[in-house]
């Protein structure tokens, strides 16, 4: 398709950048364990964060003789049938909560994915630190997350 539309030097820049990768991007899965020796996962816990949202279709709308039509809207009227596994909905979004499955994510990453390292134990030394309550664009600042990059840049191990 790119050499169809005349885009070779893209094509080619694929090639050589990507093809030749000795990482191996194309090559790889993304669930795939990186390709290093050790993996320090540093992420925060347990703040309400979004897993999805509900949905209903809109009705039309008529304004000044043209019509406007929007298809879906948030059903902020939907409700859950059990609130077992820490899941709260509020004006249509979905939310992970700590209460019940024990753990939610930072806020912006589910916890289901910030724990997906945990899978690669078995390819690499892996170190994981959940820090509780931290949040996802704080997390910098926070001084947990300071003394752990501190405390492991300066081990001998």
């Amino acid at each position: 398709l790119l050499s169809n539309e005349g885009m070779g030097t893209t094509l080619a820049l694929i090639g050589d950048r990507y093809e030749k990768d000795e990482m191996g991007p194309r090559t790889r899965s993304a669930a795939d364990a990186p390709p290093v020796d050790r993996v320090v996962a540093i992420f925060g816990v347990n703040r309400p964060t979004e897993l999805g949202a509900v949905y209903r279709r809109r009705c039309i709308i008529v304004k000044d003789d043209h019509r406007v039509q929007k298809l879906h809207t948030l059903d902020s009227s939907a409700r859950l049938v059990s609130n077992k596994g820490g899941l709260s909905l509020k004006g249509g979004i979905l939310l992970e909560t700590e209460k019940g499955a024990g753990k939610s994510g930072d806020g912006t990453v589910p916890y289901w994915s910030m724990n997906h390292c945990r899978s690669w134990k078995d390819s690499c030394n892996l170190k994981v630190f959940e820090l509780q309550g931290a949040d996802h664009r704080e997390i910098l600042a926070d001084p947990k997350f300071h003394q752990i990059i501190i405390a492991y840049v300066t081990s001998k191990s």
